[in-house]
């Protein structure tokens, strides 16, 4: 059976089955203008993901009113469709009047995965729902809310659970956690994914083994445009290396690309711009976080000029166990009018191109505008993949290991209506369905709004097949060998038409010849079955009811008897049932007439060929002729074999002796001799040997030399004598032992990549029969702790120890075996211990923005920071230089750090002892006339109107001036958060200057009063008037005179109080107070 492997799968498809009720196979529909509806309500958006059990899970949106519900369909291989004609309903919760990007996997008991968002809150928030086979939401029916933010794409990890990254809303970066098999969300907090302080999107995940994952993401670089990187993670969510820039070229944030794994390594098809045009590449990602072909990766074109092709729309495919990457790209020209389509394979352990420097010319960039659509599978090694052309017709190809078209005509046409650019086709898409299927799916208008569309193709290149009988009759046969003629169609006309035929016997039974003429046999049903030449993947049946049939007899002849002995032989016959079954027995005796009946094996014959059979007879007499014949009995009778007779053997006087001779031996050995002593009367002797020994000399002797070979079984021996009519008893078994020469050892299991001073690992072989010591090497520096001679060792690999080969070979007694294929062991050296850590030892409770680094450590691809409780790091996880943030309830600690490189931790830091100072609490000041004090007994510094006052630390202070006044504590270099203000109106007057003098009359009084200004040039400036509390209660700015003006003020509607009156010439300031009683 073929098989059908595929990369990354960012858009659905589904499949159709075409039935008739007398029918073995379901169908597609092989009408290609009418395909499958996948639902009969509108798609907006859809994605789909294969199960391992041949069936297709569908997710998709569809319009409600002015909401958008999601809904999720499950097709089998056949077609059908599991969950309803619709679908089932997965969410209806409000999600705007748009859709966004949404995601699916499979996990590993084969349930949907959707990564999905809605507004349930108001805010758009990220939501993951599971789907059982049998439509139960495993998840609950409003799934499980990751949070803010769009996008969440998932994949599913070894141990079933399940990690999804999404675009946060709040941060404007990705966020990664991980859903449990339980359904609960593993990690209290999301782990951000930053490349330093800059943002990410557009995350990829896929899984690799023993639950590690891979992240591909794209850093925001302003706009749309993004630069790729990569980081492994293990299933803690502890990143295995830093944020690796996998491309320089720019990408977009609104694209996915193509994502797949072999194991650990990670392989990324994706496009990309310089500057004014598109290249495609092939990236490898290594799990220690290299890239072996260096940044961008391999690329599927080099002609990369302003005039070159462009290369946009990439998708990869990959299969175990295979040499080779495939890519298949969408081509145009510079001014991207024209397109067409190429193929290129790559080395997947080098990069190199299989294709040349240029690729591979599938469909020539021309008007035809043919353009690759979907995904691409990959079938035997070969790449499988959708495209359409510029009437939007849809066709599926096949090429071969070479490049080349692998079916009559190229191409397949799947779907045949034609629509314009203003009407086109979309969301297309394309898997596998079932192990000898493939699917292409997409959206159209054909007049009752945007539905969902999808067929199927074989990976033989067919639509369909159809059996029928010539000329429509009636499939049924009613006449005594009677005859019915059936026709096959394949699809399309422009297949090979070629059929084979054949009957599936049903009740009945027909024959059928090659160009499908039915011929009937007996009553009953059959099918007729053909299969397509071209794909014999595709195949199709027909139902036929048979009746009226006579009865024939079984055609018998007995034939002559073996194994003939002293007391026993074996009979034979030859029984045709003429498609009549029929019951096979012996009968036999000393005569003709017989007397006794063996059951013959097999005891039934069926159809129309010839049945061979036989029957063993035992305990008869020596030296005796006995009578037997083969008998077949069904429904038209009894049918007799001619009567024949054989004689058994005589037994030879005398008494066989032992047998002497090795009775252990190595395979392989030679010159082996048997011997047992001479027979009277005997001519001539019979051996038996074990199974691989060969006699080469003495054979019908009573000595005999013999040969094993490789394979040789232990065995017995056994010999008689005869003189050519008599023979003697078998004599007693002679056991003889047959010792092996090794094999080839292996192969070798156990870890591959290791940590240098890792200890006690373990490696072994399958257990050899016969090989009783195994002599095993290991790298340079790597110590075998035990198991030296036994399949099994233990290894220890101390500091020191480099990368090499684990070999083992077998030995014996016979002889040594071949070397097992070498096991390499990648030494992975340790990150050395960091240096001395920089950053402040003493900080405030609530302090951000702190900084601690440590020299780059040699080996080391991340950091791992150790922080005392109630510090947080804000940015740099995971590298050489962190920002921390400490609580209010941090407390003092170490901090301590060490370098990782993959899953190898260095040893850790000498501690950098910090030293958590409390925040002093907020000061409260309280006034008694001039007076000002703190609440706090020291550490006090007062301001005023925001100004440090010289001096003023102590609990008390005495304001001098009018102001707002503030006091902040200031304990072990830690400072409180500034008192509330408050305002003072110091007591008395204060000269501005020796040529201004001025009072106000009356005070007190009912708020009306006069000021008088008294100066010896002119005047200019303000007056202002202030209540206890600091509020300005009036103003006068444009003051300018000369002499002793007077300035009347009306205050009476302010309330009863002592008022400050502030005078100020540019050149000093005079206060005073006024008091107000009513």
């Amino acid at each position: 059976m073929m098989k059908i492997y595929q990369a990354f799968i960012p858009f659905m498809l589904a499949l159709v089955m075409y039935s008739m009720p007398t029918r073995s196979f379901a169908q597609w529909n092989t009408n290609t203008s009418v395909n499958l509806e996948i639902s009969g309500l509108e798609v907006a958006d859809m994605q789909s993901a294969p199960t391992s059990d041949g069936k297709i899970w569908i997710a998709f949106y569809t319009p409600n009113a002015s909401n958008y519900d999601m809904r999720a369909q499950l097709i089998d291989a056949d077609g059908n469709k599991l969950l309803g004609p619709n679908g089932m309903l997965v969410s209806s919760q409000p999600t705007g009047t748009a859709t966004f990007v949404f995601n699916v996997c499979t996990d590993l008991n084969n349930n949907l995965v959707i990564g999905c968002q809605d507004e349930r809150s108001g805010d758009m928030q990220a939501v993951m729902y599971k789907i059982s086979q049998a439509g139960t939401q495993m998840w609950g029916a409003n799934g499980i809310v990751l949070g803010g933010g769009l996008a969440p794409y998932p994949a599913a990890l070894t141990n079933g659970e399940v990690v999804v990254c999404w675009n946060e809303t709040v941060s404007n970066t990705l966020k990664l956690q991980k859903i449990t098999n339980g359904g609960t969300l593993a990690w209290g907090s999301a782990i951000s994914i930053l490349v330093g302080a800059s943002t990410t999107t557009r995350g990829q995940i896929i899984g690799n083994l023993n639950d590690k994952f891979t992240v591909v993401y794209q850093k925001n670089s302003g706009g749309m445009s993004t630069t790729l990187y990569s980081q492994m993670f293990s299933s803690s969510g502890t990143a295995l290396y830093a944020p690796l820039n996998i491309a320089t070229q720019t990408t977009a944030a609104y694209r996915y690309y193509s994502l797949l794994a072999d194991g650990d390594t990670t392989y990324y098809g994706y496009y990309a711009s310089p500057g004014l045009r598109f290249n495609s590449f092939l990236q490898r990602i290594n799990p220690g976080g290299t890239i072996p072909w260096g940044i961008n990766g391999s690329n599927f074109n080099t002609s990369t000029s302003g005039t070159d092709s462009y290369q946009m729309e990439t998708r990869i495919g990959f299969q175990p166990g295979s040499n080779y990457v495939w890519s298949v790209c969408t081509f145009s020209d510079p001014n991207q009018v024209v397109y067409g389509v190429y193929i290129q394979k790559f080395n997947k352990v080098s990069g190199a191109r299989m294709f040349t420097d240029l690729g591979k010319i599938v469909y020539p960039i021309s008007s035809s505008m043919d353009t690759q659509a979907g995904n691409m599978v990959v079938v035997d090694d070969n790449p499988m993949f959708m495209s359409y052309d510029q009437n939007y017709k849809i066709y599926a190809t096949r090429l071969d290991a070479n490049g080349n078209f692998a079916w009559p005509g190229n191409r397949v046409e799947i779907s045949s209506t034609t629509v314009s650019m203003a009407n086109a086709k979309g969301r297309y898409g394309f898997t596998a369905a079932g192990p000898n299927k493939c699917a292409g799916a997409w959206t159209e208008n054909r007049g009752s709004g945007e539905m969902g569309y999808a067929q199927g193709v074989s990976i033989g290149g067919l639509i369909g097949l159809d059996v029928a009988t010539q000329g429509g009759v009636p499939a049924t046969i009613t006449t005594s060998a009677g005859t019915l003629q059936m026709v096959a169609t394949v699809y399309p006309s422009s297949a090979n038409q070629n059929v084979t035929w054949s009957i599936v016997p049903g009740t009945g039974a027909a024959t059928i010849n090659t160009s499908g003429l039915v011929s009937a046999l007996f009553n009953g049903t059959v099918y007729a079955k053909a299969v397509s030449v071209q794909d014999p993947t595709m195949m199709d049946s027909l139902l036929i009811t048979i009746s009226n049939q006579v009865p024939v007899l079984a055609t018998v002849i007995t034939q002559p008897a073996t194994a003939i002995s002293l007391t026993g032989a074996t009979l034979h016959g030859t029984v045709n049932a003429n498609n009549w079954n029929s019951t096979i027995t012996f009968e036999w005796g000393l005569t003709n007439t017989y007397g006794n009946v063996a059951t013959g094996t097999p005891s039934q014959a069926t159809g129309n060929t010839s049945t061979l059979t036989l029957a063993s007879l035992g305990s008869l007499a020596s030296g005796t002729t006995y009578h037997y014949r083969c008998v077949a009995n069904n429904a038209a009778g009894i049918s007799y074999g001619q009567d024949l007779t054989f004689t058994t053997l005589c037994l030879l006087a005398g008494t066989i002796g032992s047998i002497s001779g090795p009775a252990t031996v190595c395979a392989t050995s030679t010159g082996n001799v048997y011997t047992i002593p001479a027979y009277p009367a005997a001519t001539s002797y019979v051996w038996t040997v074990p199974t691989g020994a060969t006699i080469t000399a003495g054979n019908n002797t009573n000595s005999i030399t013999v040969s094993y070979a490789i394979n040789a079984q232990s065995g017995n021996f056994t010999v008689y004598a005869t003189d050519g009519t008599c023979i003697s008893l078998t004599s007693q078994p002679f056991a003889v032992t047959v010792n092996p020469v090794p094999v080839q050892a292996g192969p070798i299991s156990g870890i591959q990549g290791l940590c240098e001073g890792t200890m006690g690992v373990q490696y072994s072989i399958p257990p050899m029969p016969g090989v009783s010591n195994f002599l095993w090497t290991v790298p340079t520096g790597a110590v075998i702790a035990s198991g030296q001679g036994t399949t099994s060792i233990v290894v220890d690999f101390p500091a020191g120890a480099v990368s090499g080969n684990i070999t083992v070979y077998g030995t014996n007694d016979c002889g040594t075996g071949a070397g097992s294929v070498p096991l390499p062991i990648d030494i992975y050296p340790l990150p050395l211990t960091p240096g001395a850590i920089s950053g402040p030892d003493h900080i405030c409770a609530e302090a951000g923005n702190v900084q601690y680094s440590v020299p780059a450590v040699t080996n080391a691809f991340g950091y791992v920071w150790a922080l005392p409780s109630g510090a947080t790091i804000t940015a740099g996880s995971n590298t050489n230089q962190i920002t921390v943030h400490y609580a209010a309830n941090a407390i003092s600690g170490n901090i301590t750090v060490y370098g990782t490189n993959g899953n190898c931790l260095g040893a850790t830091s000498a501690p950098l002892a910090v030293t958590v100072n409390p925040t002093p609490a907020t000061p409260v000041i309280t006034q008694n006339g001039d007076t000002l004090t703190s609440s706090a007994n020291t550490g006090n510094q007062w301001y005023v109107d925001g100004t440090l006052i010289p001096g003023a630390t102590g609990r008390q202070h005495v304001a001098v001036i009018a102001g707002n006044y503030t006091v902040v504590v200031t304990l072990s270099g830690c400072s409180s958060a500034p008192s509330a203000g408050l305002y003072v109106l110091p007591v008395g007057l204060s000269e501005m200057n020796a040529t201004s003098q001025w009072k106000i009359y009356p005070n007190p009084s009912n708020g009306r009063f006069t000021l008088e200004l008294s100066s010896k040039k002119v005047f200019s400036g303000s007056i202002r008037i202030y209540n206890k509390l600091g509020l300005l209660v009036y103003e006068n700015t444009g003051i300018r005179s000369e002499g002793t003006p007077t300035i009347p003020i009306d205050l009476k509607s302010a309330p009863a109080g002592v008022y400050l009156v502030v005078i100020n010439n540019g050149e000093g300031i005079m206060s005073g107070k006024i008091n107000i009683v009513h």
